[in-house]
């Protein structure tokens, strides 16, 4: 039986962030979102995450709580 693929984002993209990359990107589709881009058209963080089926955070603890609750209004139950 096969699994259904996941939208999966994963916020922060340190060594925790690579390894959940590496990890997940062959079963399912895998999206990065870091507060510092190179990219100079950055996508927003609310963005990003309204289409997804999982959101893993890789992000020190310090922000963990902004960052939820940015999240908050485009999370699905």
């Amino acid at each position: 039986m096969q699994m259904k693929k996941l939208q999966v984002l994963i916020v922060g993209y340190g060594e925790m962030g690579h390894a959940m990359q590496h990890l997940l990107r062959s079963r399912h589709d895998t999206t990065i979102w870091q507060r510092r881009s190179t990219d100079e058209r950055a996508v927003s963080l609310t963005r990003t995450a309204a289409d997804k089926d999982v959101i893993l955070f890789c992000i020190p603890t310090g922000p963990l709580h902004r960052v939820a609750t940015e999240l908050k209004s485009v999370l699905r139950p």
